[in-house]
Order: structure tokens, then C-alpha cells, then sequence
């Protein structure tokens, strides 16, 4: 059902939607595990916690968008358009799309169909440029032509990423594994704290109280440790993690990459060896920055 790309964006999308299925190659997906994560996001997009975080993705979005405060069925109109376009029969263009190179979908992108059909734009897919704006498209199409399938995984992106500092934290990396092991680990959190946030009536998603770095190595050490109590075989590989956020207030990334060679590193670090060594030089740090 879908393959890894290369771009950040959608490839965790994708590992979100092979997490959320409990599959961990993406080409084993069924459309029926697509239906159970639209129908997850549908439900919780639309309302708090939630839609008041997803101003850092989707920015003006039928999500987050103020003016349905008091036109929550829009909300749900908006949602069931953008999240079902993988389904077969959905009508498509003869664009390919950026993403995929699949046909891109042959519907407009918003409520009330005003939208170029087929075409993405920032409230979409984050960090685009908005409605009408040419520049950086080819012959001065405004937007990005996108498939159901990337379109979807797009919109999945935001739960297969940290919530740090206001932002999105996702880690992407040239080995799939690894992709969706964080993916799979920040899926989790948040669905147990979007779950406690709405059982107390809570209208923010809580962060995790770390910043961008320290949380990915600390991720990538749990990482290594389970595999080594697995008895699992991995490949070393680089780690790039994206700090980003869309919102109108103002848009910013900042990009950390480990090489493959501080992965190595924190593999040997965690093995029998040279384990207990490791942790007392981590202990020594935390109380250094007390």
C-alpha cells in the first residue's frame, strides 16, 4: 500500500499510519488499515486537545479553522473530505502526484469547493507557501498536486511526532526501522495523552519536558536497548530530527542530524561493557545542569 519516499514528511506519515496498524512494512498496509486511521482522526481531529495543537500543522485547515466554532459540523465535513481520498473510486487528475507519482486526487480541498482541485497548500501540508502564491511552482501553478494515499499519511504526520516547545519533533533516518520506531513511540504517547487530556476536559496536549536533542538520543538509547535485549539485529544508520512548527503566529525549522557515527557510538555505549560506565557519566551531566 505505501513505500517510503525520502521526504521527512511523509515517510513519518506513513510509519504513523503502519503504527497506528501495528504493521511494520508499510507495503503490507490494507486499505482497511487506512479506514481505522482515518476514522481515529476524523473523531479526535475536530476536537480538543487535538484541534487546538494542530494550528502548528495545519494552520486555517477545516481542523482548526475559527470561524467553525460555531459550525462544528463543517469541522466534520472538512475532515471526512481530506482523510478519504485513498479510498478506490476516489476521481483522479492526470498530474501525477509529488509525492508518489500516483495520480493526484481530482477534488478540491476545502469545504466548499473553491479550491483548485487536486492542489495542496499550507493548511494541507506544513511548511508549504498558501492560496495563490506562485512562487516556487512550476509555471505558476499555485500549490502541490497530491495523492488520496500521500494526502492521507500527510495528515497522519502530526501524531507520529513530539510535541517539544510548542512544535513538532519528527525524526526521520535512512534506516526504515528506525523511522518507525519513533513514530510507533510518539503514537503512543500521544494517544494516551489525548486520551487523558480529553477524560479532564483539557484543551492543551501536554510536551514532553525536554528539548529537541536530549529527546531523540534518550529515544534512540531506549531503541538500542530493546534491541539488545531482543537479541535483534539492526544496522547502524544517521538520524535527522525536524523541529518545525506552521502556525500563522509565525513559521520555523531547525534541523538536527546525528551521523551514523554517534549512532554507532550509543549502540556500543549501551552493551554490557561499557554500559554502567555510560549511565554514570549521564547521571554526572544531570547534575551538572542542575
Amino acid at each position: 500500500m505505501y513505500r517510503y519516499t525520502g521526504h521527512p514528511l511523509l515517510d513519518v506519515g506513513i510509519a504513523t499510519i503502519a503504527a497506528f496498524a501495528g504493521k511494520p512494512d508499510p507495503t503490507t498496509l490494507t486499505e482497511a488499515d487506512l479506514d481505522a486511521v482515518a476514522d481515529y482522526m476524523e473523531a479526535n481531529y475536530v476536537v480538543d486537545p487535538l484541534k487546538s495543537f494542530l494550528t502548528v500543522a495545519f494552520p486555517n485547515s477545516g481542523f482548526t479553522q475559527p470561524a467553525y466554532e460555531k459550525e462544528p459540523q463543517q469541522r466534520k465535513t472538512y475532515a471526512r473530505r481530506v482523510l478519504r481520498l485513498y479510498r478506490a473510486g476516489t476521481p483522479t487528475l492526470d498530474t501525477p502526484c509529488v509525492f508518489t507519482g500516483e495520480h493526484a486526487a481530482d477534488v478540491s480541498l476545502d469545504v466548499k469547493g473553491e479550491l483548485v482541485r487536486g492542489r495542496t497548500f499550507r493548511q494541507h501540508v506544513p511548511l508549504l507557501t498558501g492560496e495563490g502564491v506562485i512562487n516556487f511552482h512550476p509555471y505558476g501553478d499555485a500549490g502541490l498536486p497530491v495523492s488520496g494515499k500521500a494526502l492521507l499519511a500527510l495528515q497522519a504526520f502530526p501524531l507520529g511526532c513530539a510535541k517539544v516547545g510548542g512544535r513538532l519533533l519528527a525524526v526521520h533516518s535512512d534506516d526504515p526501522a528506525l523511522i518507525y520506531q519513533f513514530a510507533r513511540r510518539f503514537l503512543e504517547h500521544n494517544r494516551k495523552a489525548i486520551q487523558t487530556a480529553q477524560l479532564a476536559g483539557d484543551k492543551k496536549l501536554p510536551e514532553y519536558p525536554r528539548r529537541p536533542g536530549t529527546l531523540v538520543v534518550e529515544m534512540l538509547l531506549g531503541l538500542e536497548q530493546e534491541r539488545l535485549e531482543a537479541a535483534a539485529e539492526g544496522r547502524v544508520a544517521s538520524i535527522t530530527a525536524y523541529h518545525l512548527t506552521n502556525s500563522g503566529q509565525g513559521v520555523g525549522l531547525d534541523i538536527y542530524h546525528l551521523p551514523m557515527e554517534i549512532g554507532d557510538f550509543l549502540r556500543t555505549a549501551m552493551t554490557p561493557d561499557y554500559r554502567s560506565a555510560w549511565e554514570a557519566v549521564c547521571a554526572r551531566g544531570w547534575e551538572e545542569l542542575r
